[in-house]
Parts: C-alpha cells; structure tokens; sequence
C-alpha cells in the first residue's frame, strides 16, 4: 500500500527518539526540510513501487540531462508547499535514484520507505 506524505510524517515522528545516528546518511537525512522530505518521499516511494526488478539501482549513474532536470524540479518544488512529481515514469529509474543521491549525497545502501520512515525527522530548513 503506498504510503502518503502525511502517514510517513506521522510515523517518522512517533518513530524517532532522541539517538546517536548509526551513519553519515543519518546525518544527511536528519538535516532536510519537511517539503524536501515530502518530495524525497516520493522519489523513495517511485523506486520501490516501480523498480524493485531494476538492477544496480542505486549503482549505476542515470542519464545525466535526465538527473538535473529532476534535480532542479526537486529544488524548484522545495518553494512550493503542495508541489509534488507531476509524471516520474517519464524518467529512468537510475536517473531517479541519481537524484536521490544528489540530496542524500550518503544514502543508505538500499534507500526504501522503511530506512527513509525511520531516518527521517521533521526540521524546518533546508
């Protein structure tokens, strides 16, 4: 069932306790936005619903044109607060997990709602 910005938001909070992290990603992760956490959501949530019979997803680079028209969409929708991913299947699923990369420059291994869900607090400021 796919998980909505709303329900990962409530879970990360009931979820977190106040904790060393256990990596660098953590670290990278702890310090987004809520909007940037809600559109990495989305990305996270695309990869694992769309992707999962990809190979080396988050091994192989994407297209690189393909990466900075997302990557600047992400940033772009960090100003807007009900701004969400219009058509992700227009893009590759390694030019996604690409720009997953480029927010979270140290993502977790395999990055999927579960590590996002409970690596994720809620900070104002990007």
């Amino acid at each position: 069932m796919p998980v909505t910005w709303q329900q990962a938001v409530r879970k990360t909070s009931a979820l977190l306790a106040p904790r060393r992290p256990t990596s660098p990603s953590n670290d990278a992760l702890a310090k987004i936005s809520e909007q940037a956490a809600r559109l990495l959501t989305d990305l996270v949530a695309f990869v694992d619903m769309h992707c999962g019979n990809v190979a080396h997803l988050y091994r192989t680079d994407g297209n690189s044109s393909e990466v900075e028209e997302l990557y600047l969409a992400f940033h772009r929708h960090l100003t807007t607060s009900t701004a969400t991913f219009v058509n992700l299947r227009v893009f590759s699923p390694h030019a996604i997990t690409s720009t997953i990369k480029k927010v979270v420059p140290h993502p977790p291994t395999r990055l999927s709602m579960r590590t996002l869900l409970v690596a994720v607090p809620i900070n104002p400021g990007l």
